[in-house]
């Protein structure tokens, strides 16, 4: 799974951009850097972006698993 995370940093929504459009996602997990799950959505609408606004301010990794391989993909981002 190729994609990119914007804005980062970013403060209410962060949007994930795949490289190939059809490409789906399975599942995506947020996870703070102590590792802990703070954020998981199962087939997320990526369209909509992911709502951030209740996250504390602080670095976050974001882990992607692909539908059809179940391939995974970890980006960071900055919850400003």
């Amino acid at each position: 799974v190729y994609a990119k995370l914007y804005p980062n940093p970013a403060s209410n929504r962060v949007y994930v951009q795949l490289s190939n459009p059809t490409d789906e996602l399975y599942y995506i997990s947020v996870k703070n850097l102590q590792g802990k799950t703070v954020m998981m959505l199962p087939k997320p609408q990526l369209s909509q972006g992911i709502d951030i606004s209740g996250l504390a301010s602080g670095i976050y990794v974001i882990e992607m698993t692909d539908q059809a391989s179940k391939a995974r993909r970890v980006l960071k981002f900055v919850k400003e």
